[in-house]
């Protein structure tokens, strides 16, 4: 009986040594997986992070500088720096020394609210816009759209130049709106809804209500008279 117990406490031992055995080496087993894992994206991410693909250097946020040709002029910004630089427009050679003033002029405007029947920075309407821009180069303007259309002569649409005035029927009764032609199919002007802005005339809008543009600003030393 004694002999008996002796086996199988003996038994016992053993298998639970045993267990003990398999279960410490599966852990260590696990463990070394886990180390070599945890090795390699190590070492990866310190390879990775000191042989970038691409430079850093390389990125550059630095605006192309290639110039600009002639249909594209008027999107060259208003420089709003210092006094010690000089303006976009003074530095592009392509405008004139008037088309140059003009066009500041009517881009300090820009972002003025609307306000009907006012013609100040706090707010003005179309045709005081107009008139105040065109007061700056030294050239009197009506005060209403309809009397700004009689004046100067007529233009064709494809012969428009910086500084002509461009004519809207946005009311079905007549000329009721008027713009300043910068370039590159583009006018300046104070509409209703954004105040003094920038729009393309080929929007759909402003090119069904188009009806005709007056020229009453001439660079006489590029053009002639």
């Amino acid at each position: 009986m004694h002999l008996y117990i002796t086996q199988r406490i003996i038994l016992w031992c053993i298998s639970l040594w045993h267990s003990l055995y398999v279960h410490c080496l599966t852990y260590f087993l696990i463990a070394l997986i886990v180390a070599s894992i945890v090795a390699s994206c190590h070492t990866s991410i310190r390879f990775s992070s000191q042989n970038p693909t691409q430079p850093v250097a390389a990125r550059s946020t630095t605006p192309s500088t290639a110039p600009m040709n002639g249909k594209s002029r008027a999107n060259i910004p208003l420089s709003r720096s210092t006094k010690a630089q000089r303006s976009y427009y003074h530095e592009h050679s392509a405008y004139t020394p008037k088309e140059t003033k003009l066009l500041e002029s009517a881009e300090r405007w820009l972002g003025t609210p609307y306000r009907y029947g006012s013609s100040s920075r706090t707010g003005t309407d179309c045709s005081g816009f107009v008139m105040r821009v065109y007061e700056e180069q030294g050239i009197s303007l009506p005060r209403s759209t309809k009397d700004q259309f009689l004046v100067g002569r007529a233009v064709h649409p494809q012969e428009l130049r910086i500084g002509d005035l461009v004519f809207f029927n946005t009311t079905g009764a007549g000329v009721s709106h008027v713009g300043i032609y910068i370039g590159n199919d583009t006018l300046i002007h104070a509409s209703s809804k954004s105040g003094v802005t920038k729009q393309s005339l080929s929007e759909p809008y402003l090119a069904q209500t188009y009806i005709g543009a007056r020229r009453v600003f001439n660079d006489l030393q590029q053009y002639g008279p």
